[in-house]
């Protein structure tokens, strides 16, 4: 009898393996493996071992604040999806993912307060997630959402653009690069852009700073430090999006700034100025 038990679990556990080791069956473990960990920006490593009592903890909660925070482990299973996604051969598999990820995404979007500073990068990632399945209204939708939540936010201008030109939008897209410009009129890769889809001298007029000082007409985006800044954002850099997209945290501060430091400056979806200030730093170089 024990033979034969043992017979039959040694049966099923070969014919379970295929199954387990199937991309579209990884959603149970949503927070990863410690290879898939090591792949993610470094506020998802915090967040997946739930260690806010450590002082990296704190400093990503007070940078967070503490009603986005509490929802932010969704968006690092999304990123996890992602690379699912990314290593999987078959579409199906690829697709499915991606679909967890949208879900997962789309839960942060939900739950998180209005005013987080986050929400610029984070239609911009769901929409490059709703392009690689096929979903380009979803996608354009939410890249012009980044880009009206945030108009200085330039990975979401060349988002968009790059997908009404493949779409044959070259008015449209000029019309937006044109929008960029007025507001970010120190892109090069703006510049470019208008002139490549027709634009003439003069450049479209600088709009006027909604704010003065510190925080008026700064490029708020921390995701930007690594992201594909090039016109050519397509779904075939899958892999590049998925680990090369950095959220705020991944430049932070040494200490967390204050709560309120976004909403001192009037800018109700900028990053935290500190962190901001490395962002820029490292898109000049």
């Amino acid at each position: 009898m024990r033979v034969m038990i043992r017979n039959l679990i040694g049966f099923l556990g070969v014919g379970l393996v295929p199954v387990l080791l199937s991309p579209a069956m990884a959603q149970w473990n949503p927070g990863g493996t410690p290879a898939e960990q090591a792949q993610l920006p470094q506020v998802c490593a915090v967040k997946l071992r739930n260690d806010d009592r450590s002082a990296e903890g704190q400093r990503y909660l007070a940078q967070f604040g503490a009603d986005n925070w509490v929802h932010m482990h969704h968006y690092c299973y999304g990123r996890v999806f992602l690379l699912r996604a990314a290593q999987a051969s078959a579409k199906r598999d690829q697709d499915y993912q991606r679909s967890l990820a949208v879900k997962e995404f789309s839960y942060v979007l939900k739950a998180a307060k209005p005013d987080f500073w986050m929400r610029p990068q984070l239609n911009l990632e769901l929409g490059r997630v709703h392009l690689l399945l096929g979903q380009a209204a979803q996608a354009t939708a939410l890249f012009s959402d980044a880009i009206r939540l945030n108009p200085h936010y330039q990975p979401a201008y060349l988002a968009l653009i790059s997908e009404l030109r493949s779409k044959g939008q070259q008015a449209t897209a000029l019309t937006v690069a044109e929008e960029g410009l007025r507001h970010l009129p120190n892109s090069a890769e703006l510049k470019k852009l208008y002139f490549d889809l027709g634009g003439k001298e003069p450049l479209p007029t600088p709009a006027r700073a909604a704010t003065t000082g510190r925080g008026a007409g700064r490029d708020a985006s921390p995701e930007a430090t690594r992201a594909d800044t090039s016109q050519a954002e397509s779904a075939a850099t899958e892999r590049k999006e998925a680990g090369d997209s950095e959220v705020a945290e991944e430049n932070a501060p040494s200490e967390a700034p204050p709560a309120s430091s976004g909403q001192s400056r009037n800018c109700r979806f900028c990053p935290p100025d500190e962190v901001e200030e490395r962002w820029r730093e490292g898109f000049r170089n």
